[in-house]
């Protein structure tokens, strides 16, 4: 019973939207050929994925194998290496706490992006860990090398993952950059304990992941548009109040600011007006 609890509590934070409060959604028409439940505006659940909808998300390394254009478009970013070099130049003065505490943000972060580098861009194979070049690996590295006890490795990825940010506007494809964030989670603490981490470790892991890494049209710095509840379909059918019906401004996309335990737009974020909120931002 533990476990399948532990297992959908991970399902509700990977798919939650913070702004919103609601699922993610699917924000694309990729899926919509499947019918109802898998429109543009149509909220995400793991039934829509799983059993015999199990082919409808795949993971960029299945996608690799399989080379399909939108594995090409996730994964060609031979620059991400060169790039995160330049950002990290006259950082060498920086303690590895110094490191981690530094606010990153990727705007282009499909399946890992300029965080994370879990898999060979050619091949599909799982790159080891110490190999990776990420801005998230190149911090879990840090904690890796400095730390002995698990408690003090959670500790310390705790803020790894506060200060790490990224958006996309396709909820399966924030869903699987959620899915193998945690995975890099689970990676690195294994290799270096040679154990699963602790069930309430991951479940932290996935909160702080809920709060970062955030579904977005840049556009318009908002939440994508979401299905009407059946009530404002029939009200609008009737032409009851027709006035109030109308709709809303889009909902502004929210991050965490973890520092001062509060919820800021992206655009604030980004407002070149104020105190910049992030160190560096990449994509």
């Amino acid at each position: 019973m533990g476990s399948k609890n532990h297992r959908k509590q991970l399902e509700h934070l990977l798919l939650i939207d913070r702004t919103t409060r609601k699922p993610l959604v699917w924000a694309s028409e990729r899926q919509a050929f499947r019918g109802r439940g898998f429109q543009a505006t149509d909220e995400l659940s793991t039934l829509k994925f799983t059993g015999i909808y199990q082919d409808v998300i795949k993971p960029l390394a299945l996608k690799i194998e399989e080379g399909s254009a939108q594995a090409a478009e996730a994964i060609n970013l031979d620059g991400i290496q060169h790039v995160i070099d330049l950002e990290l130049t006259g950082m060498d003065f920086l303690s590895w706490t110094e490191f981690l505490e530094t606010r990153w943000l990727d705007k282009r972060a499909l399946e890992g992006g300029f965080l994370i580098t879990p898999y060979h861009q050619a091949t599909g194979q799982t790159i080891p860990i110490l190999q990776r070049a990420g801005i998230l690996d190149l911090k879990l590295q840090a904690i890796m090398r400095e730390v002995t006890s698990p408690n003090a490795f959670f500790t310390w990825a705790q803020i790894a993952y506060q200060t790490s940010y990224a958006y996309l506007l396709a909820g399966d494809d924030l869903f699987l950059l959620r899915d193998e964030l945690l995975k890099t989670f689970d990676a690195y603490y294994a290799a270096k304990f040679f154990l699963a981490p602790l069930p309430q470790f991951r479940e932290e892991i996935a909160r702080i992941i809920s709060y970062n890494i955030v579904q977005m049209d840049d556009s318009t710095f908002s939440v994508p548009p979401s299905e009407p509840t059946d009530q404002a379909i029939q009200l609008d059918l009737f032409g009851q109040i027709a006035e109030q019906q109308a709709p809303s401004a889009a909902m502004k996309t929210r991050i965490k600011d973890w520092n001062y335990n509060r919820l800021l737009t992206v655009e604030s974020a980004l407002a070149a007006d104020r105190q910049p909120f992030f160190d560096y931002v990449l994509g």
